[in-house]
């Protein structure tokens, strides 16, 4: 697997090897950092890549373990909850797929659960110790690192909890949720000023590169769930879906509605409406302010929500009568079968995709290097140019056919430096003026062509 855009701009910022790609507004330093123990040594793909899925192995086990003690009271099935809401988190096609990829989003899940699972048992505990505080204070901070509005969104239901429920009135708890917040918002705010010209400036230009405005995208995130394109955008790029693979989706309130009731019965109705709430929290403003979908931005409220289900799936197991019990045991044992299967098809159709997508650009910046003799120092400009720059040690730029001409500056600047510059297009598309006797090369596997500024002997 090849690195896809967004992991670029992250592994960029740490690879020594590999030019700084633009790091812009809506982006957190936390990605760079998970990356760090790897990328600080080497850039090679394949070592970033067993890291990830052995850091997303322990991290899984993590996230879950401390709901383990939230659930031994109140009956010895319980204790099943955590590690049943991990099996149906994990086994969800976007878990597997970003499981070794470096983007944000299944991170913040794991934090956000960790986090969340050790704030409840702070204000269950009888007393706080300094050693759950700083744990409650290392996950919030490390979720603030990845996305500092998303872990503030998950948050904000715990500190509404803190306030209104009175066992949960113990300001050490909500403190250290606060302290880890303050770590990744205090870092992201004193890059605003430096590189953004402020917080409100950075969070503008956040809202335009994502397009941001009051919508209404729930419905595009059906959608999304068939694997075909793992962004959707524009938001008319995934219209339709197949019922087939979305069925579980479309059954998400009613498991999680399931679980109100014994909730309520056995003494747990407060941690799962409040686990519920924060992944509502974490999911609305993808839903009300991004005009656009992907899978993986509703991985968080997907985690948080295997708690709930998880716990309404166990209370259906635990029915008295043995003639009930075995006859629910064998409904739900085909339900969580048939969901992995049906999980795999999109997984499938998706991970093809990737590795496809991976190895083209893998094999033209080679025939590029090996064929046509292009090293670093180096610039690639055009669509694709962020993902082939990795591959080439290149400092790369997207540019469209539209804005392409306004990058003529800076390739003027590399070529009178001596780079090598590769302006990568459409074979269709119109050629600016300033480009029109460069060489032209068709790339392998791809309907894309390079543009080289002078005519070089293979």
């Amino acid at each position: 697997m090849g690195m896809q855009w967004d992991e670029v701009v992250y592994a960029s910022q740490i690879v020594h090897d590999v030019p700084n790609v633009m790091f812009s507004a809506p982006r957190a330093r936390g990605m760079p950092l998970l990356l760090a123990p790897v990328g600080l040594f080497t850039a090679s793909v394949f070592a970033i890549r067993v890291y990830l899925v052995i850091l997303a192995g322990v991290l899984l086990y993590a996230a879950f373990m401390p709901w383990l003690s939230l659930f031994q009271q109140g009956g010895k099935n319980w204790r099943y909850v955590p590690a049943l809401a991990a099996g149906l988190f994990a086994t969800l096609w976007m878990t597997v797929l970003y499981g070794d990829m470096a983007y944000p989003n299944l991170w913040l899940a794991f934090t956000l659960m960790a986090g969340t699972g050790l704030f409840f048992r702070a204000v269950s505990a009888s007393k706080a110790t300094v050693g759950a505080m700083l744990c409650i204070v290392a996950a919030f901070a490390a979720a603030s690192l990845l996305r500092p509005t998303d872990s503030l969104a998950a948050a904000a239901p715990l500190f509404l909890a803190s306030v209104v429920i009175p066992a949960w009135r113990r300001l050490r708890p909500i403190g250290a949720v606060a302290a880890g917040l303050a770590v990744g918002w205090g870092a992201w705010i004193i890059e605003a000023f430096i590189s953004f010209g402020g917080p409100i400036a950075r969070l503008r230009g956040g809202a335009e590169v994502n397009e941001g405005g009051l919508t209404w995208s729930l419905p595009r995130y059906l959608d999304a769930l068939d694997g075909k394109y793992l962004l959707c955008r524009p938001h008319n790029l995934c219209d339709g879906f197949e019922l087939s693979n979305s069925l579980w989706w479309l059954l998400l309130p009613a498991l999680v509605a399931l679980a109100i009731y014994p909730a309520r019965r056995h003494g747990h109705l407060t941690r799962i409406l409040v686990t519920i709430s924060c992944a509502l929290a974490v999911a609305l403003p993808y839903w009300l302010l991004i005009d656009y979908a992907a899978p993986r931005f509703l991985l968080p409220a997907y985690a948080l929500l295997s708690i709930p289900i998880a716990f309404g799936v166990v209370w259906l197991l635990a029915r008295r009568r043995t003639w009930a019990r075995v006859a629910m045991a064998a409904i739900v044992t085909s339900l969580i079968v048939g969901h992995v299967v049906v999980q795999q098809v999109p997984f499938t159709r998706a991970n093809d995709g990737v590795i496809e997508e991976g190895r083209n650009h893998t094999a033209q910046a080679k025939f590029l290097r090996e064929k046509y003799g292009v090293h670093a120092p180096c610039l690639i400009v055009g669509a694709g140019a962020i993902q082939q720059g990795y591959p080439l040690r290149c400092r790369s730029e997207y540019a469209t056919e539209e804005t392409l001409p306004s990058k003529e500056p800076l390739i003027a600047d590399a070529i009178a430096h001596g780079n090598d510059v590769i302006v990568r297009m459409r074979g269709k598309e119109h050629v600016p003026a300033f480009m029109a006797d460069w060489r032209r090369l068709k790339l392998p596997n791809s309907t894309y062509v390079a543009y080289l500024p002078k005519p070089v002997s293979p």
